[in-house]
């Protein structure tokens, strides 16, 4: 999504770069030529990321390759640092266009030695978040901020868009992205929602991404009068902004839902094993985007054996119930965007990318 709107922001500049890469749906609405899709790399944990490693090094090589001898004036990368790191990698020595990196890798929250890698890496660092700036440059790496895309795509939404109020509360569950995610966090969701219910009346929705499968959905709900939400043409933020409360996996949402001014709570549920490997490597207070750039807990994170539908059941409630509580959680709303507006935006991430390739000398 990220990258599509890049896309769309560079040809304002110069309609005649032709792109290719490695993306979905949304890269291909922007006439971008896919060499492979993404859902063929997107694994989640260190042990699925083993168990197809063979593979992942084939689409690793195939795509260097690719790169290599199709003469491209720059390689822009899109987060993702597991594969789009060692990818830099493999094509920096031979590769003698700008390899430009947008939306950088957390290494502030784990694996802080990767910086010293991108430093001999990429050419340009285009970050979202204004800490990052004074993170990268203490490290010597050319960094420059160019606003969060959310901010300003749901600044338009807003402007076009108001709450709409309901006669029951709507409570809408996010259980992420991913087939994998979905059938780890649903039915603990399915339970808080159940026991909601049972206590008293609401409406409940259920946000489906583009990229899971429905029947996976309704095999867990299991016929309950749940609404399935599909995410695409703007119903994600029509439905987040029209809620009272939601819930939602840990992730770009946890942001999109602060930013729509909707009160939320985070969760997140992983294999034992992925769970121990990553909090031993993350150095993080928070695990929440929201509570990580303010750097204080602005809304409640259920994480593993804290994530039961008792604990998400109480806090339902006390954001209901407690207008003082979801007041004081809205206010944190308002900081997270005074973070955003106070660094100001001197080019955008398209405006850096055409000077560093377009008028280059």
């Amino acid at each position: 999504m990220h990258a599509s709107a890049l896309v769309k922001d560079i040809r304002k500049i110069d309609g005649n770069i032709l792109f290719s890469g490695i993306g979905g749906s949304f890269l291909k609405s922007e006439n971008v030529t896919l060499f492979s899709h993404y859902n063929e790399i997107n694994f989640i944990g260190l042990l699925s990321v083993l168990k197809n490693a063979s593979f992942l090094k084939k689409k690793l090589n195939e795509t260097a390759r690719h790169i290599l001898s199709s003469g491209y004036d720059a390689v822009i990368l899109v987060d993702f640092p597991g594969f789009n790191l060692r990818l830099a990698e493999k094509i920096r020595n031979k590769y003698k266009g700008k390899i430009i990196y947008y939306i950088s890798p957390q290494v502030w929250a784990w694996h802080k030695s990767r910086v010293k890698k991108i430093k001999t890496l990429i050419d340009l660092m285009l970050v979202v978040f204004p800490f990052e700036v004074d993170f990268y440059r203490a490290e010597g790496v050319n960094a420059f901020y160019v606003g969060h895309p959310l901010v300003s795509r749901i600044d338009s939404f807003l402007l076009k868009n108001t709450k709409q109020q309901s006669k029951l509360p709507v409570i809408t569950l996010m259980p992420g992205s991913r087939n994998e995610e979905v059938l780890k966090i649903l039915p603990g969701l399915v339970k808080t929602a159940d026991l909601i219910l049972q206590n008293f009346s609401a409406r409940i929705n259920i946000l489906r991404s583009d990229n899971t499968d429905n029947t996976v959905i309704e095999n867990i709900t299991g016929g309950r009068n749940f609404e399935i939400v599909s995410g695409d043409n703007g119903n994600n933020y029509k439905t987040i902004l029209n809620s009272d409360f939601v819930i939602t996996k840990v992730g770009t949402s946890n942001l999109e839902s602060g930013l729509l001014g909707t009160p939320f709570s985070a969760v997140y549920k992983a294999g034992k094993a992925n769970y121990l490997i990553g909090r031993a490597l993350i150095n993080l207070d928070y695990i929440s985007l929201v509570n990580i750039v303010l750097g204080k807990s602005i809304i409640r994170e259920f994480i593993q054996s804290d994530f039961t539908p008792v604990n998400l059941f109480n806090e339902t409630v006390k954001v209901l119930k407690n207008t003082e509580y979801r007041n004081k959680m809205k206010a944190g709303f308002g900081e997270l965007r005074n973070v955003f507006k106070s660094m100001p935006v001197i080019k955008s991430a398209a405006e850096y990318i055409a000077e560093k390739v377009l008028f280059a000398d």
